[in-house]
């Protein structure tokens, strides 16, 4: 049995950061509010289908980054974005504040990012605040009793739980 939308939706909203996760070509799958609102955006399923290069390009325009350093922004992001590596940066707003961007790319190509506001350059604590939030996702699918499964807009097999692999 498949996840349906609303408990995909209380597994995404009950993460205490900005959660989203991205299929093999980088299209946004799935989100939680707290990420759509972090992308200056009201509501999350107006995000869906949208590249992570153009959420990078418009947060960048939100913090007042010019065109080149943008396109700078994207290529890095990219280049990092391997099967089994993870990386996380720390970017400035206009109003001063500090947003922890961290992504992990999946050994199956998709992508889970975590954001969440920080007061410094606490890398540690950010990675245990996304590692938490990934956490609580995994003992969520873990604890349910039905399978789950979540799939790309190309059909292909994103994220699943033990209890769809024993059905």
């Amino acid at each position: 049995a498949n996840l349906d939308e609303l408990s995909l939706h209380n597994i995404l909203n009950g993460a205490n950061a900005g959660l989203a996760l991205f299929d093999r070509r980088f299209r946004l799958v799935a989100s939680n509010a707290a990420y759509a609102e972090f992308c200056g955006l009201s509501g999350d399923s107006s995000l869906r289908g949208i590249t992570m290069m153009e959420l990078i390009r418009m947060a960048a325009r939100a913090r007042g980054t010019e065109t080149e350093e943008q396109e700078a922004q994207v290529d890095r992001a990219m280049q990092n974005l391997r099967p089994g590596n993870s990386y996380t940066v720390v970017h400035a707003r206009l109003d001063g504040s500090l947003i922890e961007v961290r992504r992990v790319c999946l050994t199956n190509g998709s992508v889970v990012e975590t954001l969440r506001e920080t007061e410094g350059h606490q890398g540690v604590v950010g990675h245990q605040i996304a590692d938490m939030a990934r956490e609580r996702l995994d003992q969520a699918l873990a604890a349910m009793s039905d399978g789950f499964t979540l799939w790309d807009g190309e059909d292909r097999l994103v994220m699943y739980n033990r209890r769809f692999i024993d059905l």
